[in-house]
């Protein structure tokens, strides 16, 4: 019976780990939980003035924190392709990324952000992970340089299963953490993932169920047999 359970859990958690991470390419979440726009970044005590913000300082706000991890002599402008009062931008670009996730350490369910860059024109790569570990790695889409909000375009990971996203602006042909590269973003925007099951675990787990109750019954036969 025990073993009974165990390959029912291991099914359950086998549906979840294989949610499979959709690049979306347009404005796709109506109503997202979470959201940061860096609308306060110059009431933190890293902020600087003009318009700066230190790199390897995460930066929390309405429930999503965002942190640069990289060495350069640069700072985070946020002041080079922005909507609302601020954006993130490494200026003159970093050898990094930019990281983001949860404030509260959960699991996305969806991510979204609007993306552009410092050079002429790039291609956003990503890596999706969960618990320290890449889930999902690719392209996000191209992007296009020059200041100002009608340079950025809408783009996010959906189907769940990560609870970090790293993100780069570069021509590597690959998310590489190291190279240097000149991703800008705004808008960060996000659904978690909940505890109550989707529709197919709940199936997998009735499955699972069953599965016990059999294992029972065989036991209880069997032990009445002899």
């Amino acid at each position: 019976m025990f073993k009974s359970v165990l390959v029912a859990m291991a099914a359950l958690g086998v549906a979840h780990s294989a949610s499979a991470v959709t690049v979306e390419t347009s404005q796709f979440l109506s109503s997202p939980t979470f959201f940061n726009g860096f609308e306060n970044i110059a009431s933190s005590s890293a902020f600087s003035s003009p318009y700066y913000f230190p790199l390897n300082t995460g930066y929390a706000e309405g429930g999503i924190t965002v942190k640069y991890v990289g060495s350069s002599s640069s700072q985070i402008w946020t002041q080079y392709q922005f909507v609302g009062t601020n954006g993130w931008y490494p200026n003159s670009g970093a050898n990094g990324y930019t990281k983001v996730t949860l404030s509260n350490g959960g699991t996305f369910s969806a991510l979204q952000f609007l993306a552009g860059t410092g050079f002429g024109s790039s291609t956003t790569y990503y890596e999706a992970l969960k618990n320290g570990s890449v889930v999902s790695t690719g392209t996000i889409g191209p992007v296009t340089g020059g200041s100002g909000a009608s340079n950025l375009k809408y783009y996010g990971l959906s189907g769940g299963g990560f609870d970090e996203v790293h993100l780069k602006s570069n021509a590597d042909g690959a998310f590489n953490p190291n190279t240097y590269e000149a991703g800008s973003y705004d808008s960060f925007a996000a659904t978690a993932a909940g505890t109550v099951p989707e529709p197919a675990q709940w199936l997998l787990m009735i499955g699972g169920f069953g599965l016990v109750g059999a294992a029972m019954r065989r036991r209880s036969i069997q032990s009445i047999a002899a």
